[in-house]
């Protein structure tokens, strides 16, 4: 067995982990680009869900109170949010965003995803690197 066979071991396959969870995705639009984000929280009384995202995605929006518009596929939804409609909390510094929205926008689950255990990943900052060798 190579190194990284016996060092990291796959709980589920890809497809199956990607229907699980691509109930939380989401597609975010700006007038100036686009990526991806995913539901991930709401508060105790559960009238506001958490989106989270980078924060390149939504750096032009957040500087001039631009709209964006948030693609649920699950649902097949397009909401188009103002400034009025949405809160932006941006760390640039680690290039983390949370877009805070009204909940029932979307039909998001009912649990929120699974976040993994701070032991389970790497810190910022760790070198990685991978090798493909060839016999």
């Amino acid at each position: 067995n190579s190194f990284w066979h016996r060092t990291i071991t796959m709980e589920k396959e890809w497809h199956s982990s990607f229907d699980d969870i691509k109930k939380y995705i989401v597609r975010i639009e700006t007038k100036s680009g686009s990526g991806t984000g995913f539901f991930y929280g709401e508060n105790k009384t559960k009238n506001i869900s958490a989106i989270a995202t980078a924060a390149h995605v939504l750096q032009d929006a957040y500087d001039w109170d631009e709209p964006i518009k948030i693609y649920h596929g699950e649902d097949n939804k397009m909401i188009l949010l103002d400034k009025n409609d949405r809160a932006i909390f941006f760390e640039k510094a680690i290039d983390s965003a949370t877009i805070v929205v009204r909940n029932g926008l979307f039909d998001f689950p009912k649990n929120t995803v699974k976040l993994l255990d701070k032991a389970r990943y790497m810190k910022v900052g760790v070198q990685l690197g991978w090798a493909v060798t060839h016999k």
